[in-house]
């Protein structure tokens, strides 16, 4: 975790630094790099998609699973399910779900598509339906079920095929796992706020096999979450690090500080004051660094919280 106030030079040392030396496999900004050549990725804050036909279940890999659930159960093809493809998708907002109304001087607003009611696909295909524990469910349906409902349908049965409902458990659980189950699966990628879209980039890269090359980058993933949400959000990272993945994150929660692996403090304060690495090494030892206003932060807080102790420092 890198720390800091704002300003004395996190996203430069780890985005403009680390990142770009990792891309271009030499010096950036710096004298030399050590160690093995990661490859670094961005899970940023951005949209996953550019319009409503982005969600969840298309960015994340579920969509082709549910499209061949429902092939397998229904004996249609598997391109009848997809809203991307002619014979199954809505022929008025074409499988969009949604119309979009451009504006001359303000951005472009989507309205629900009057045909299919906002369910992307034809009516014919609608009709085409499996059945869990006594009730029909259409591939609408499915996109249009939360998450957490969606985990518990599909892991509490044995109606279904095992091979096609088995690589479907571990992503819905990561959703649950990281404070997503409350989304759709086919929530449209507009209404996702950042910290949401970076969340469910997490969960698609826990679902890769071979994370052990990888360096996901984060900037402040903790933004707009409820403490809650912050423990959930450090599951997955160590999950995500048990997979054999490096994370750097820029982070001002203490929590996610104290979790660290290994800290690098930087300040002493922003702008010219900034950029000098105030500590580097071990949370145990984050005492050592007395100029550091966010260990002064943490102790204010140990200070104000039952016992005058965190449990990051054992």
């Amino acid at each position: 975790v890198v720390t800091g106030v704002s300003g004395s030079g996190k996203s430069t040392l780890v985005h403009h630094v680390l990142a770009t030396s990792l891309q271009t496999k030499k010096p950036s900004g710096c004298e030399r790099i050590g160690g093995p050549l990661l490859h670094p990725i961005h899970v940023d804050q951005g949209p996953i998609g550019k319009n409503p036909r982005s969600n969840p279940a298309t960015y994340t890999g579920l969509a082709p699973i549910l499209r061949d659930l429902f092939a397998a159960c229904t004996g249609s093809s598997s391109s009848l399910f997809s809203f991307n493809r002619s014979p199954g998708a809505c022929d008025e907002c074409k499988g969009m779900g949604a119309i979009e109304v451009s504006m001359k001087y303000l951005p472009s607003e989507w309205l629900t598509c009057s045909r299919c009611r906002g369910k992307r696909f034809k009516k014919e295909i609608l009709e085409k339906t499996i059945s869990i524990k006594g009730q029909s469910y259409s591939i609408a349906d499915i996109y249009a079920m939360e998450i957490e409902t969606a985990y518990s349908l599909f892991v509490k049965t044995d109606e279904l095929p095992d091979n096609l409902t088995a690589p479907m458990h571990s992503l819905l659980q990561a959703f649950c796992d990281i404070g997503l189950g409350y989304l759709s699966l086919g929530q449209p990628s507009p209404t996702l706020s950042g910290g949401e879209a970076q969340r469910i980039k997490l969960v698609k890269h826990l679902a890769k096999p071979r994370l052990k090359k990888k360096i996901l980058i984060l900037d402040e993933p903790s933004t707009g979450l409820h403490p809650h949400d912050v423990y959930k959000l450090l599951v997955i990272m160590d999950k995500l690090v048990q997979a054999g993945a490096t994370l750097v994150v820029v982070e001002h929660n203490t929590d996610i500080i104290r979790a660290a692996d290994w800290i690098i403090d930087l300040g002493p304060g922003a702008g010219p004051r900034g950029g000098k690495i105030l500590y580097q090494g071990l949370v145990r030892d984050f005492y050592q660094a007395e100029e550091s206003i966010t260990l002064q932060q943490m102790k204010n807080e140990e200070a104000l919280s039952p016992g005058g102790s965190s449990p990051g420092f054992h």
